[in-house]
């Protein structure tokens, strides 16, 4: 896959509020608690979500670009602006879509910046270096291709 690294465009529609992140993050961890990873100060992620959440449409069509691949999704939350995440990192084999669904988010990606607002998506080749660097509370869901 040859796509530079970006904004891009998408089809989803975000009806996401911060009571229904709640709610859902309570529905997953009711389910499975190894979905759910504190980081601290009120950051979390939430794993698995490509099992439950109602985009798997979407999930088909990122598969359909590379077949070997396996697609995921997650949650990644800040609820407050000092909110711990990750480090500047890497996804070997990862190839990642970034869906901010509330507030907004700078990010560092390769040597670019880009601030995510509400319904933005951001694109993300394997290997390359990123990170997002809340400063206010936020959200976001990530639909990856993972090799298996």
């Amino acid at each position: 896959m040859d796509q530079p690294e970006g904004l891009v465009e998408h089809s989803l529609v975000n009806d996401w509020n911060w009571l229904r992140v709640m709610r859902f993050t309570e529905q997953i961890t009711n389910i499975n608690k190894t979905h759910f990873r504190d980081l601290g100060n009120g950051g979390y992620t939430l794993g698995g979500l490509h099992q439950l959440i109602d985009y798997k449409s979407f999930l088909d069509e990122l598969q359909l670009l590379l077949p070997e691949y396996y697609p995921r999704a997650g949650m990644y939350v800040s609820s407050r602006a000092d909110s711990k995440t990750f480090p500047l990192h890497t996804d070997p084999g990862q190839y990642l879509w970034v869906w901010q669904i509330i507030g907004e988010t700078p990010w560092e990606v390769g040597n670019q910046s880009f601030i995510l607002k509400e319904n933005d998506m951001l694109f993300i080749n394997p290997g390359t270096p990123h990170r997002a660097i809340p400063n206010s509370p936020r959200a976001s869901i990530t639909f990856s291709l993972e090799k298996n």
